[in-house]
């Protein structure tokens, strides 16, 4: 909220920093200027564009998922001689488990705080060598008593820790835990955070590089491969797309620049079989590309 009105109110570019007076945001806030354009299209106020782009931005992902998977499904029914009419229903699993589905950590949850796993001696303590195994933080505490199906652990909010199920140990023997938000996660909470803002425009690049991989036949004439895949529109506007991603969050940008390259790559492995070019042609697309 604080990026959205200091991109709202800053006189020009880059934004002012909305914590520390007389500097510009140090950060990658693309994705919130993207919002701030929504909301003064829109006419409304800085807070009702905030929670319209949450729902906004959800839909973005969910129609970009179902895209993709309805035109992966309907290649492979057409191919195998089935009805592409399934295809219709097949792509409604993208959205669902982008969006809505998440870990197991719930239903982790739910055993945990039924005992399930759990050893008590005789002096009433619990041990348990699963959840010791599991590793999931605050888990692999014993249980709350009365013990039940509803999660009651005492700590917190029992629902957080689905994201952070992911820990690591330093050299120390220190355990730190990271951070690995689900995007349900993020959008019950209302977080519009740049790697929420992305979700959208990723799943764009993903279509760009199947569209680049599908019109291989096109594209990759014998001798000048590079060259006809530089003439397709579908190139230029992923170059945009992965561009943008730099920008929308950062960490994104070279994982979506290798699909590509990777997609390049496995285009001229099918059509000239394997040899070390195949190596030379990854970073070649990568470098054209990036």
């Amino acid at each position: 909220m604080a990026f959205i009105n200091a991109i709202l109110r800053s006189p020009g570019f880059p934004p002012n920093d909305p914590w520390l007076s007389g500097y510009s945001i140090s950060y990658y806030y693309f994705g919130y200027i993207l919002v701030s354009m929504v909301i003064r299209l829109a006419g409304t106020s800085p807070s009702v564009g905030f929670n319209l782009a949450v729902a906004l931005w959800f839909a973005l992902a969910a129609t970009a998922s179902y895209g993709i998977l309805y035109n992966l499904a309907f290649g492979w029914l057409k191919r195998n001689g089935r009805s592409i009419g399934q295809a219709v229903w097949n792509g409604l699993l993208a959205p669902f488990l982008l969006l809505i589905a998440s870990n197991l950590e719930g239903l982790f949850e739910i055993l945990h705080a039924r005992g399930v796993f759990w050893t008590q001696a005789a002096d009433g303590t619990f041990t348990s060598k699963f959840w010791n195994w599991l590793g999931l933080l605050e888990l692999n505490n014993p249980p709350s008593l009365p013990l039940g199906w509803v999660p009651q652990r005492l700590g917190g909010i029992w629902w957080w820790r689905a994201s952070r199920v992911v820990t690591d140990t330093n050299l120390a023997g220190v355990v730190r835990e990271n951070i690995d938000e689900f995007p349900f996660f993020s959008f019950y909470l209302g977080d519009l955070h740049p790697h929420v803002l992305a979700l959208p425009f990723a799943i764009l690049a993903i279509g760009l590089v199947l569209n680049l991989y599908l019109t291989r036949g096109e594209s990759m004439l014998p001798g000048r491969k590079l060259a006809n895949w530089l003439r397709q529109p579908g190139f230029w506007l992923g170059a945009i797309a992965l561009g943008a991603m730099g920008f929308l969050n950062t960490w994104d940008f070279p994982i979506y620049v290798a699909l590509a390259a990777a997609a390049y790559t496995l285009v001229n492995y099918q059509q000239d079989g394997w040899s070390n070019s195949r190596i030379e042609d990854f970073f070649k697309a990568a470098l054209t590309l990036g």
